[in-house]
């Protein structure tokens, strides 16, 4: 029943806002634009912006590879279990700012409140 609720409450953030951000795994058969390395999710989205034609991207933080895409056709688990994806038009965190996320190590799923939204999986609140 709590599951539920978390996961209802967490896409109805995402749709209310219009942009769905830190969704859990990788875009997969999707038009690739490109693929870097990157220090944390937001910087991955950082590069997003900055590249005219991406629109989505997916960040891996156990080896801290970002790709880029025009499109993201399907989003899945089923390779990466870990990994993050968000629209280019997400928001940064901007962890490390007090009352701010922190992102912790990808296998942990604890949920947290972050700005009066719950977010399942991989946020803290310093």
């Amino acid at each position: 029943m709590m599951f539920k609720i978390l996961v209802t409450l967490f896409c109805t953030f995402a749709v209310s806002n219009g942009q769905e951000c830190h969704l859990p795994g990788g875009c997969v058969n999707s038009p690739l634009v490109a693929a870097d390395s990157a220090d944390n999710y937001d910087s991955c989205l950082s590069n997003c912006q900055k590249n005219q034609n991406c629109s989505w991207f997916t960040f891996e933080p156990f080896e801290n590879f970002c790709e880029l895409f025009e499109a993201c056709n399907e989003l899945t688990e089923e390779h990466c279990k870990q990994c993050q994806s968000g629209e280019s038009t997400c928001k940064s965190t901007q962890c490390g700012i007090s009352g701010q996320c922190q992102v912790l190590h990808p296998k942990k799923t604890s949920v947290v409140r972050l700005n009066n939204f719950i977010f399942p999986g991989r946020l803290s609140v310093q």
